[in-house]
């Protein structure tokens, strides 16, 4: 008798209700078997709160005041604490003393076996090259070798039928999730809603299963190549430590080069450029997942080691070109799960693509700080415009700042909407990785309103105007030392007097692009500038400068720029669409300056992008120049972020107060409080002690003080 045609199955809705999702059962099959499934529906309710809460763990300040002078405590990206003993650097997860109990510091296990109990897969969902049916088995019925009169089906691709096939058992059930089946991909209400909750379903499910793939012939290698490193190195949010039983404690420095042969660093090339680490959703499927471990083939890895051999294989000095080219989305996805503001989660998916331009925003949306996601409700009948403008807008009214226009690039910009919403899915430049060192508008409060539904009026004050735009770097030493070579480029007749020590400066300071050692002391792996100038000027004398010369220069962090100059005589990088007679201007609460293009009607200004210009970086625009006495330096506070301080170099003084603002106004106080996601990057929290009102931004840093000192400001119409 002819084996009967399955029906296409036919999704019974969600009952919103009861917080019902999907899962699948996944019936057990030899390899080759067809894909059998049951979907059931489950209520992913809140879990009941224990009456006999556990004991409290403490935080890692109170333990740091009771450890014995020589030792100090970290959190590691996972959340567990590790004690260092400061005089060898010999690391313990226990406590130095021995009856100091557990409890108070080890991390509260995680209560996986919450119903339901499933696993979530994530995965490259891939092309639609050729699919394969799943047959829906219904309920109570036993499946049986070919599809009963009673099973449906439903199409799925081919690499996921694959990855199916690799997970499921040979005699008992596996219970999963999978976006491509539990969601019905034709319910536009439906997807929207579970987008929203894709951060509980993953958090939720007892394990992440993260796919790659088959096996290759060289996967396994990479694998094993990547777990050793792993097992030798514990990242807390700002260093890396060896583990406590690390048989090679000093692999995760980033001086010491690994020893890998050509093979090794081939495989480890192929694995990290499978498509898994191109999706936009991996973010939050990965770290959002209380324990994962991922899979190529039938080989499987835990996560929490990938992830470390990844972020210590990214800070190590001199990597293989090839591998540093496909590093970034690895080390992104593998990032802390405590940087998780809307800023930087956009960074760090820059790369990432997705299939509908509005998921660069809802594809990360579960690990947005709650009031920003409180914020934005996804509809897939909205524009991508709109999506970008609503984020725009709501993390900037959020923060008070308007960090994100240093996302925007006019020159790549895909459609005609306001030059000041990003335009996320061309993706942030490279350089803006590292715009993190910059405060060229100091702790302020943006100042700015929606002056029509596609103009943003903002205040901020004139830097230069752009007088000559040189030809781009692309990353070539050749054409990043050119300028040097031909003073002329710069309207400079010969290298000669003050005038060349300073453009000396300002140029290897942009090519550095602040990451040196005297900005961030406790970065390793950044250069000495004092010692690359020296080294730099006698290469220079010799004409054997060169990118092979001078490593530390990472020109991969220069691509799409052009060397500028301006009237004023200040040297900087910005977009290689700059043109003369552009405006490079600095905003109240934005903490990179901007290049502004007059448009023809003279009424506003399109946004070119962000830029560096040697010399008002760090807030001398609004400020005025820093007392010589004094330096900036960056130190990551507790959640990783680089905070900006401020020391005497002839006192050795550090702190975060900026020298060049006087006292605090009487009626305002400052209050000390822990970052939280919904902070922005740099940001001071001040009381007013009359009303009682709460700011991020120093009160110093308003207009009207500012204006007191003599700081010129404008109205700047965006369009």
């Amino acid at each position: 008798m002819a084996a009967h045609t399955p029906t296409l199955f036919k999704y019974t809705p969600l009952d919103i209700e009861k917080q019902e999702i999907r899962l699948i059962n996944l019936l057990p099959g030899k390899f080759r078997h067809e894909i059998r499934i049951q979907i059931i529906h489950e209520c992913l309710n809140e879990p009941e709160i224990p009456t006999d809460d556990p004991p409290r763990r403490l935080s890692i300040k109170e333990l740091q005041q009771i450890l014995p002078n020589d030792w100090i405590v970290k959190q590691t990206i996972e959340g567990r604490y590790l004690f260092i003993f400061k005089p060898t650097s010999a690391t313990s997860w226990d406590h130095p003393s021995q009856s100091f109990p557990k409890s108070t510091y080890f991390t509260q296990p995680v209560n996986a076996r919450l119903p339901p109990e499933y696993e979530a897969l994530s995965y490259a969902w891939g092309q639609v090259t050729s699919e394969e049916p799943v047959y829906v088995v219904p309920e109570g019925q036993e499946p049986l070798e070919q599809a009963s009169i009673l099973e449906q089906s439903i199409s799925i691709r081919s690499n996921l039928a694959i990855a199916l096939r690799h997970l499921r058992y040979t005699d008992q059930i596996r219970t999963l999730w999978i976006d491509a089946i539990c969601i019905n991909q034709s319910d536009w209400p439906e997807r929207d809603l579970q987008i929203k909750r894709m951060g509980k379903i993953y958090s939720r499910s007892t394990a992440a299963i993260i796919w790659l793939g088959q096996t290759s012939t060289s996967s396994a290698l990479a694998l094993e190549k990547l777990n050793q490193l792993g097992l030798q190195v514990e990242h807390t949010v700002d260093r890396w430590y060896p583990s406590p039983d690390a048989t090679e404690p000093t692999l995760g420095d980033p001086r010491v080069p690994l020893p890998f042969d050509e093979e090794t660093w081939d495989a480890i090339h192929d694995l990290l450029s499978r498509g898994w680490f191109e999706r936009v959703w991996v973010q939050q499927e990965a770290r959002l997942a209380c324990h994962a471990k991922v899979q190529c083939g039938f080989d499987t890895m835990p996560w929490n080691i990938f992830r470390r051999a990844i972020i210590t294989l990214r800070e190590k000095a001199s990597l293989p070109n090839r591998v540093v080219g496909i590093m970034d989305n690895a080390r992104e996805v593998c990032r802390s799960r405590y940087l998780n503001d809307f800023f930087w989660l956009m960074v760090m998916s820059r790369k990432q693509k997705c299939a509908e331009p509005r998921d660069k925003v809802y594809g990360i949306l579960s690990l947005c700080p709650p009031k920003l996601a409180q914020r934005i409700k996804p509809q897939n009948n909205k524009s991508t415009v709109d999506v970008y403008k609503e984020a725009f807008l709501a993390c900037s009214a959020i923060s008070c700042r308007l960090d994100l226009l240093s996302h925007i690039n006019d020159g790549t910009a895909s459609w005609e909407s306001p030059s000041w919403v990003p335009d996320w899915p061309q993706g942030v430049d490279d350089f803006l990785q590292v715009n993190f060192f910059s405060t060229a508008g100091g702790i302020s409060k943006a100042s700015y309103e929606l002056a029509t539904p596609d103009t943003l009026r903002v205040r901020g004050v004139p830097v230069g105007e752009v007088h000559r735009v040189e030809r781009a770097v692309q990353g070539e030493s050749d054409r990043v030392f050119d300028i040097w070579r031909h003073p002329d480029a710069l309207g400079v007749e010969e290298w000669s007097g003050s005038r060349y020590e300073h453009l000396l400066d300002a140029f290897l300071d942009l090519v550095l692009v602040g990451c040196t050692r005297e900005r961030y002391p406790t970065n390793l792996s950044y250069p000495s500038w004092l010692e690359l100038k020296g080294k730099y000027l006698k290469d220079l004398a010799n004409d054997t400068v060169s990118l092979g010369m001078l490593p530390e220069i990472r020109t991969s962090r220069l691509r799409n720029l052009s060397f500028v100059i301006t009237i004023q005589g200040l040297l900087g990088l910005a977009p290689t669409n700059t043109a003369p007679g552009d405006l490079i201007c600095v905003f109240l609460g934005c903490h990179m300056p901007m290049i502004l293009r007059p448009v023809s009607s003279g009424n506003g200004f399109r946004i070119v992008g962000p830029c560096l210009v040697h010399g008002i970086m760090d807030g001398e625009a609004i400020l005025g120049a820093l007392p010589h006495t004094w330096i900036v330096e960056f130190y990551r506070d507790g959640m990783g972020v680089a905070v900006l301080h401020f020391r005497n170099k002839k006192t050795g003084e550090l702190t975060t107060r900026d020298p060049r603002l006087g006292s605090v106004p009487d009626e305002w106080e400052q209050i000390e409080r822990d970052r939280t996601v919904d902070d922005p990057r740099w940001f001071t929290c001040f009381r007013n002690k009359v009303s009682g009102e709460t700011i991020n931004a120093d009160p110093r840093m308003q207009e009207k003080g500012l204006e007191k000192r003599g700081v010129r400001f404008q109205s700047f119409e965006l369009i």
